[in-house]
């Protein structure tokens, strides 16, 4: 509670509704690059953490619309 009421908190979740609007304008894609670089794998893509099957035998890469908290 304190944290989300912190006005540091606040302005970063303005500042992240500002960049979805800016890309929408300028017609960049919504993805946001957590690690760059090259990889291989299958290619799954869900909602959210909860709604992949798993566990996988294979390297997967995720692509997902929410990802929260710290999980690996």
């Amino acid at each position: 509670m304190d944290i989300r009421r912190h006005l540091v908190f606040q302005v970063s979740k303005f500042i992240a509704l500002l960049l979805k609007g800016i890309r929408r304008l300028a017609i960049l894609s919504p993805w946001d690059v957590i690690v760059p670089g090259k990889t291989s794998g299958r290619l799954a893509e869900a909602a959210c953490l909860d709604d992949l099957p798993g566990p996988f035998d294979k390297a997967t890469v995720v692509l997902m619309e929410k990802v929260e908290g710290d999980k690996e």
